[in-house]
């Protein structure tokens, strides 16, 4: 059998959910929680899972905290361990929310007075668009912690879906990691040949100045010509990591 959150990543050609609609959902889940009326909190949450993929605008950290928390109370009886990264990630979202509704000796309620997880992992860098986690544009993704990934390129339809630990990352288009290296090499390259070309420049000074003997002279035209060389070749070698950089990732 899929397992409930897989219908998630399975909603298709549905109509835009916003976050209004989306809100509304949960306050009916919510009071069907507290009312004991699992019948209706099931098909509230029913309905969360169909919507999710759905949405058209991000959806703001509060919002994703009563998100999460709702998860959370939806999956411990079948995966506790997924709920515990669901309860990790409504704290993190919103450390103002509570849980009123489970005692504090519950599994649930002792991993809600804990501090939430800060580890994440880096993610590559949108090629075009915004990349939200969790109601922030950010490119981290928790290690231990659920997050709700939305991603919005620019003129495409964008998409939304529920996040575990051990689940893969959803695809968008980014820039490659290597093209990011290859600009950073280019950008210390640069750098440093200013440096060099700027240390050039002060010995070349220092030279016309009086009072050198031939040595001191001497010292100081081969340090000024071997700057500006190095300088040069700085200079090369960025232009051709930049060069590099496009080619590297082109679309």
């Amino acid at each position: 059998m899929i397992a409930w959150w897989s219908a998630l990543a399975l909603a298709s050609e549905c109509p835009p959910a916003h976050a209004d609609e989306l809100e509304q959902t949960l306050g009916r889940a919510e009071r069907a929680y507290a009312d004991l009326d699992e019948e209706t909190f099931l098909h509230e949450l029913d309905e969360l899972a169909v919507r999710t993929p759905c949405l058209a605008e991000p959806l703001s950290p509060t919002l994703v905290a009563r998100y999460h928390r709702a998860i959370a109370l939806r999956l411990y009886g079948t995966s506790p361990d997924r709920a515990l990264a669901s309860v990790g990630a409504s704290r993190a979202a919103d450390p103002t929310l509570t849980l009123p509704w489970v005692a504090p000796d519950h599994p649930l309620g002792l991993a809600w007075a804990a501090a939430p997880d800060p580890a994440t992992d880096r993610l590559p860098r949108p090629r075009h668009g915004v990349l939200w986690l969790d109601g922030e544009a950010v490119r981290a993704r928790p290690e231990s912690r659920a997050a709700l990934v939305q991603w919005f390129p620019e003129g495409g339809e964008p998409t939304s879906s529920l996040v575990f630990p051990d689940d893969p990352f959803p695809s968008y288009t980014h820039v490659s990691p290597l093209r990011q290296g290859l600009a950073v090499g280019a950008v210390g390259s640069f750098a440093l040949a200013a440096g060099a070309w700027a240390g050039a420049l002060v010995a070349r000074g220092d030279f016309a100045q009086p009072d050198h003997d031939l040595t001191e002279l001497q010292r100081l035209r081969t340090t000024a010509n071997g700057l500006a060389i190095g300088s040069g070749v700085l200079v090369l070698a960025g232009g051709g990591l930049l060069g590099a950089s496009f080619v590297v990732d082109r679309p």
